[in-house]
Protein backbone atom coordinates (compact mmCIF):
# COMPACT_ATOMS: atom_id res chain seq x y z
CA UNK A 1 0.00 0.00 0.00
CA UNK A 2 1.19 3.51 -0.76
CA UNK A 3 2.82 5.06 2.35
CA UNK A 4 0.95 8.33 1.79
CA UNK A 5 -2.40 6.52 1.67
CA UNK A 6 -1.49 4.39 4.69
CA UNK A 7 -0.67 7.50 6.75
CA UNK A 8 -4.00 9.08 5.77
CA UNK A 9 -5.92 5.98 6.81
CA UNK A 10 -4.08 5.84 10.14
CA UNK A 11 -4.93 9.49 10.81
CA UNK A 12 -8.58 8.90 9.97
CA UNK A 13 -8.64 5.97 12.39
CA UNK A 14 -7.02 8.13 15.08
CA UNK A 15 -9.67 10.81 14.57
CA UNK A 16 -12.49 8.27 14.54
CA UNK A 17 -11.39 6.63 17.80
CA UNK A 18 -10.44 9.90 19.57
CA UNK A 19 -6.86 8.93 20.31
CA UNK A 20 -4.55 11.21 22.29
CA UNK A 21 -2.61 13.69 20.23
CA UNK A 22 -5.29 14.01 17.54
CA UNK A 23 -8.23 16.39 17.69
CA UNK A 24 -10.88 17.63 15.28
CA UNK A 25 -12.81 20.89 15.43
CA UNK A 26 -15.97 21.26 13.36
CA UNK A 27 -17.82 24.41 12.34
CA UNK A 28 -20.91 23.78 10.24
CA UNK A 29 -23.58 26.16 9.10
CA UNK A 30 -25.72 25.48 6.08
CA UNK A 31 -24.31 25.25 3.32
CA UNK A 32 -20.71 25.35 4.64
CA UNK A 33 -18.64 22.92 6.74
CA UNK A 34 -15.16 23.66 8.06
CA UNK A 35 -12.91 21.14 9.85
CA UNK A 36 -9.55 21.65 11.54
CA UNK A 37 -7.52 18.54 12.39
CA UNK A 38 -4.69 18.90 14.90
CA UNK A 39 -2.00 16.23 15.22
CA UNK A 40 0.94 16.10 17.64
CA UNK A 41 3.87 14.66 15.71
CA UNK A 42 7.65 14.84 15.95
CA UNK A 43 9.57 16.76 13.30
CA UNK A 44 12.72 15.51 11.57
CA UNK A 45 14.87 16.25 14.63
CA UNK A 46 12.48 14.47 17.01
CA UNK A 47 11.12 17.63 18.63
CA UNK A 48 7.35 17.64 19.23
CA UNK A 49 5.33 19.75 16.85
CA UNK A 50 1.63 20.42 16.36
CA UNK A 51 0.46 20.12 12.77
CA UNK A 52 -2.90 21.60 11.85
CA UNK A 53 -4.74 20.78 8.64
CA UNK A 54 -7.82 22.53 7.35
CA UNK A 55 -10.67 21.23 5.21
CA UNK A 56 -13.70 22.95 3.77
CA UNK A 57 -16.83 21.78 1.98
CA UNK A 58 -19.84 23.53 0.52
CA UNK A 59 -23.13 22.19 -0.79
CA UNK A 60 -23.95 23.38 -4.30
CA UNK A 61 -27.53 24.18 -5.20
CA UNK A 62 -29.80 22.15 -5.78
CA UNK A 63 -28.19 19.49 -3.54
CA UNK A 64 -29.60 19.06 -0.04
CA UNK A 65 -27.39 19.97 2.92
CA UNK A 66 -26.27 16.95 4.97
CA UNK A 67 -24.15 17.60 8.06
CA UNK A 68 -22.44 14.19 8.10
CA UNK A 69 -21.51 14.25 4.43
CA UNK A 70 -20.07 17.74 4.77
CA UNK A 71 -18.03 16.72 7.81
CA UNK A 72 -16.74 13.61 6.03
CA UNK A 73 -15.60 15.57 2.98
CA UNK A 74 -14.03 18.39 5.01
CA UNK A 75 -12.29 15.90 7.35
CA UNK A 76 -10.78 14.04 4.39
CA UNK A 77 -9.46 17.33 3.01
CA UNK A 78 -8.04 18.31 6.42
CA UNK A 79 -6.30 14.94 6.79
CA UNK A 80 -4.84 15.36 3.30
CA UNK A 81 -3.51 18.77 4.37
CA UNK A 82 -1.92 17.28 7.52
CA UNK A 83 -0.26 14.48 5.56
CA UNK A 84 1.15 16.91 3.00
CA UNK A 85 2.63 18.99 5.83
CA UNK A 86 4.10 15.88 7.49
CA UNK A 87 5.85 14.84 4.27
CA UNK A 88 7.26 18.37 3.97
CA UNK A 89 9.01 18.17 7.37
Amino acid sequence: MNKNRQLRLELLDSITYNEDGVSRDIVSQKPYTFVAVSVDAPDATGNPREIIGYGFSKVCYPDVFDYHTGVSIATAKAVHDVVEQMWAL
